[in-house]
């Protein structure tokens, strides 16, 4: 899905009209209840689901599935034009607000700095923490760091997470400060990291610019295939505890845990 449809650029081009949520899953109850509501097989919530929503969340706008070939089906290449297509058709059906053209989104940061380590692997993206004990600190900060996030240098560049305490960094190499913003480029499967650049709490827009472009210059994206990723994790037995129970009929998990079932005379 993200070698294909969502690199592509006219579907990039097609995006910047869109809210695009990348939600986790198995991750959250309330998430994964939602998807639940998008797309099931045999009533069993997938891996991964993929639709085009309505402005209030509530109307599916395409056939709903694992991923964008599921509602655009067809080559590669026809189906993503297909896809760009479709999204032009649906913004020319809504009107944006006047007051929302000129604000800029949220900036995209995930509930813990735990998950926001394994997605940034996930991704193959850097991982921007700000980090600050006061709340009022910590908003300034965001803030700032959100009017670089979608600016046209490092849009899509970065996952993004807010935490008070350095504390919460315990298992990321290279600290030498306490608050500020950490740039962390994610190991093999997302459970430790390193420091690619750090900005002390306080600093201005160029500075902190300066740390972002630092990071994105250093940091070395992995090549990782599915299959041999997945199975050297089970070699190197890395696992990872969802908040909700995978219920992928598909996943090594699912298939370890039937396995298990089937030696011990369970069902």
């Amino acid at each position: 899905m993200d070698r294909s449809f969502l690199s592509d650029k006219g579907i990039i081009r097609a995006s910047r009209n869109f809210v695009c949520a990348r939600l986790s899953t198995y991750e959250s109850k309330e998430e994964a209840e939602y998807l639940s509501g998008i797309f099931t097989r045999r009533g069993q919530l997938e891996n991964t689901v993929f639709c085009i929503m309505s402005p209030d969340g509530k109307d599916r706008l395409v056939n709903s599935g694992r991923s964008p070939g599921w509602a655009f089906p067809g080559s590669e290449d026809q189906a993503i034009r297909d896809m760009e297509k479709k999204m032009d058709e649906i913004v020319s059906r809504y009107s944006v607000k006047k007051e929302s053209r000129s604000s800029l989104p949220a900036l995209p940061v995930l509930p813990s700095f735990r998950l926001a380590l394994n997605v940034a692997a996930c991704d193959n993206l850097p991982l921007v923490a700000t980090v600050a004990r006061s709340k009022e600190s910590r908003e300034k900060l965001q803030k700032q760091v959100n009017e670089l996030a979608w600016s046209k240098e490092f849009i899509g560049r970065f996952i993004y997470v807010s935490v008070g305490e350095a504390s919460e960094l315990e298992k990321v190499k290279g600290l030498e400060k306490k608050e500020g913003l950490f740039v962390i480029a994610p190991d093999t499967f997302g459970q430790e990291g390193k420091v690619l650049s750090q900005v002390r709490l306080g600093a201005g827009r160029k500075e902190l610019s300066e740390g972002l472009a630092r990071a994105a210059a250093l940091y070395q994206p992995e090549d990782k295939e599915t299959r041999s990723h997945g199975a050297l994790g089970r070699i190197l037995d890395v696992n990872w505890e969802t908040q909700v129970p995978v219920t992928d009929p598909g996943s090594p998990r699912r298939r370890e845990s039937r396995r298990r079932g089937s030696r011990s005379g369970r069902p």
